[in-house]
């Protein structure tokens, strides 16, 4: 890959098959980071629960521990939370 030298960060993420939700323009929607320690395999859901793209599902799978975060303010954001557990049947 070749530097055409600074530009916005946005302008790279269509070359990697990247978009960023138009909710939040300056960042992604969500991060999730897995760390693997002490033979664990642990992810951590970033602040939003949108059903990541497929191609991280094997990635999520055979989870140790998951943690999510949970309003509880709203029906659905709860809903969101019980198909992410459902979908990855972490141990945790």
């Amino acid at each position: 890959m070749h530097s055409e030298g600074q530009q916005k960060w946005t302008r790279s993420l269509p070359e990697f098959g990247f978009s960023t939700c138009p909710r939040i323009p300056l960042a992604f929607d969500n991060t999730i980071q897995i760390l693997e320690t002490g033979g664990l395999r642990i992810a951590m859901w970033g602040d939003k629960c949108p059903e990541p793209a497929r191609v991280l599902d094997k990635a999520l799978m055979n989870l140790d521990v998951l943690i999510l975060r949970s309003t509880g303010r709203n029906t659905s954001h709860v809903r969101e939370v019980d198909a992410i557990i459902g979908k990855y049947k972490p141990r945790a």
